[in-house]
């Protein structure tokens, strides 16, 4: 009986050590880029579908000149791989793309059920995987990768986020001929189906650079947008809430309801809520309640601005039933209203929807799906209001701040040392920056200090209020070197507010300062991504077009430069990406300005007030060049002459010179 269990056991093991995966798919990848998380998907469900007959393998990628903490997230990936947790943790860092800074991965791995941290958090910080993510990135150059994700099975590489269904299609025809499927071993020779891959890069909204596949761009008007453009509207659509005795959301009623009402007329829809920060204002909740109350006499208007008037003041029953009788309420209606709590349930609504659309602070502004959170002025909410009615996103652009009127505060006395009442953190980066003015965003925890003192002081120092949360917190932009101005007032502590890539630390636990430039913010999520809109996009080329192209439009026209050399269209020119780069009435510009002022400078000679313009010819597009030579005829006589060239856009060979009939006597 023991001998047939044994011979049972062997045959299992024999059987099982025979089990192998009929095809072995390498995907090479960037952790920080969103087309690498979109792809997920379709990659989760080919796995389900080829268990035990496709092994899915992970390599890295990283294009850190685009995603800039790439690089440490794939060494952080890793050692979670030496602990078994690899996928776990990759699925982790793709949902969080926007927070993959050094504390932000370590955070992430002590989140994950079974890694021990200290273990992770010492693989980390000792960069030992750098060697790894290097011989990654190396083998996928050799092979002939050129952006994520990428491919490879069979010795060929996929370039590019592929659906499911394509994804499955090339499974099968790989199993169906098994035979040639190469080991993990094995490395193959560049692919002649490698295809180039061009990214389209633009500002946010918050004025920081973001690059989205050149794929994804389209044409909407007079701007660039990333993914469809959107249908437009009759009518824009304004949500407000607001807690009417809040400094900040007054100024944005103003603009608002003043300006904004008066430039749009019935074209936008404005709805105000409430939105009361009990915590922060005395009364918040009765005098939401007791508007709502001026409301259903229809004299909600002037209610609100009597509340306004007397910021500051006790907003108890006595001073709303006061604002009452100034405005002409009737007094017992009003009363009567007050005191049965009919307007509890509106108040109560308008707090259930603010959460539903994740408001944490006023003022916060919705127009049509773009949200607009902090004092901002007018030319936000009109863009914003354009971008609706004329069918796309808001434009990308850093808006600026409502100009508060500052008021001078004393100041505090005692003052702490440098880089106190702060987190690490920001001590850390605030050295990185030396004496740089450049624009942090701060976040300020109140503690005994008041937060009327507190954001006077802010102003004062050139600073700006986004908004103001539930928690007293504090959300605003300080120039760097101003930082410390506020930290030194009792009872506040400073944090960053938001991703930075914080600069790493030499042997002397001092922050290495590269001549005061500022490390290169995180790329957005995917979903910030598709919101990007601007009237001029650049386009990186990989491949045989290697540099940048630089497309800006107008109502006169569009510019088109590379290397300093710019050549223009008509307005009306049709305009198309793809990860190939531009086209223009659906001819591929191949040859790019300085590459054709390059050609024709070889047959003309150096011009003078050159103009290059792209036109539609019978053969397809071309750029036509124009300028003047200066010379002398018979080495005498000066002259100015004119010469041009027409050079094919697609293979940037030239066409035609032309030069005058006399070009002989100046030797042209």
């Amino acid at each position: 009986m023991g001998l047939n269990i044994y011979a049972f056991s062997a045959a299992l093991i024999f059987l099982s050590s025979g089990v192998v995966a009929q095809a072995i798919l390498t995907e090479y990848v960037d952790l920080q880029s969103p087309f690498v998380a979109q792809q997920q998907t379709a990659l989760d469900q080919l796995e389900r579908q080829y268990a035990g007959r496709l092994e899915v393998q992970v390599k890295h990628f990283p294009i850190t000149n685009i995603f800039p903490n790439s690089f440490k997230a794939a060494e952080a990936s890793e050692c979670a791989r030496d602990q078994g947790k690899f996928n776990e943790y990759k699925r982790v860092l793709l949902a969080n793309q926007n927070s993959l800074g050094i504390p932000s991965l370590k955070a992430h791995a002590a989140a994950i059920n079974g890694i021990d941290t200290l273990k992770f958090n010492e693989c980390l910080d000792s960069s030992r995987k750098a060697q790894k993510v290097n011989s990654d990135f190396a083998e996928a150059s050799e092979k002939g990768v050129l952006g994520v994700p990428a491919f490879e099975i069979n010795g060929r590489i996929i370039q590019g986020t592929k659906s499911f269904n394509e994804l499955e299609a090339i499974v099968e025809g790989v199993i169906a001929t098994p035979s040639t499927s190469p080991k993990p071993s094995q490395v193959s020779q560049p692919s002649a189906q490698a295809q180039p891959i061009t990214v389209a890069c633009m500002p946010n909204s918050q004025g920081t650079e973001q690059c989205v596949s050149a794929s994804q761009i389209s044409v909407s008007g007079e701007y660039f947008v990333s993914g469809p453009a959107r249908s437009p509207e009759a009518v824009a659509r304004v949500v407000f809430y607001s807690d009417l005795q809040s400094h900040f959301a007054q100024a944005v009623d103003s603009v608002l309801n003043k300006k904004l009402k008066s430039e749009y007329g019935s074209r936008i829809e404005l709805e105000f809520r409430h939105y009361p920060l009990e915590e922060l204002y005395a009364f918040a909740r009765e005098v939401a309640e007791a508007s709502e109350c001026a409301l259903s006499q229809g004299k909600f208007e002037e209610f609100k601005q009597k509340v306004f008037e007397s910021t500051g003041q006790r907003q108890d029953q006595a001073l709303l039933e006061k604002h009452a009788q100034e405005i002409g309420l009737n007094s017992a209606t009003f009363e009567t209203c007050i005191s049965s709590g009919g307007a509890k349930q509106t108040v109560d609504n308008n707090i259930m929807q603010a959460k539903a659309d994740n408001v944490e602070g006023v003022p916060t502004v919705f127009v049509g799906e773009n949200r607009i959170t902090g004092a901002y002025g007018y030319d936000a909410f009109q863009d914003a209001v354009e971008g609706v009615l004329n069918g796309r996103p808001v434009p990308s652009k850093n808006f600026m701040p409502l100009n508060l009127e500052p008021k001078k505060v004393p100041a505090p006395d005692n003052p702490k040392k440098r880089h106190t009442g702060m987190d690490s953190q920001l001590a850390d980066y605030l050295d990185y920056l030396g004496e740089s003015s450049q624009p942090l965003d701060i976040k300020i925890t109140l503690g005994q200090n008041g937060l009327d003192k507190t954001v006077q002081s802010i102003e004062q120092e050139g600073g700006s209020v986004r908004s103001i949360d539930q928690n007293q917190d504090i959300h605003a932009t300080l120039p760097a070197n101003k930082v410390d101005s506020i930290s030194i007032i009792d009872g506040l502590y400073l944090s960053l507010d938001g991703s930075y890539q914080i600069p790493p630390s030499n042997q002397q636990g001092k922050v290495e300062n590269q001549n005061s430039k500022a490390p290169t913010p995180t790329i957005a999520s995917e979903t910030e991504a598709k919101t990007l809109s601007s009237r001029s996009v650049e386009l990186r080329f990989s491949g045989e077009k290697q540099g940048r192209l630089k497309i800006s439009r107008d109502s006169n026209g569009i510019a088109i430069e590379s290397g300093g050399v710019t050549a223009t269209a008509p307005a009306d020119s049709r305009l198309g990406f793809s990860e190939q780069g531009l086209t223009i009435e659906e001819t591929e510009l191949k040859a790019l300005p300085d590459g054709v002022l390059a050609t024709a400078t070889e047959e003309l000679g150096a011009m003078a007030d050159r103009q290059i313009k792209l036109k539609k010819t019978d053969s397809g597009i071309a750029y036509q060049i124009d300028g003047t030579k200066k010379a002398k005829i018979l080495w005498l006589i000066p002259v100015e002459y004119p010469v041009g060239a027409t050079i094919d856009a697609t293979n940037g060979k030239l066409i035609s010179a032309s030069r005058p009939w006399w070009k002989f006597l100046v030797g042209g």
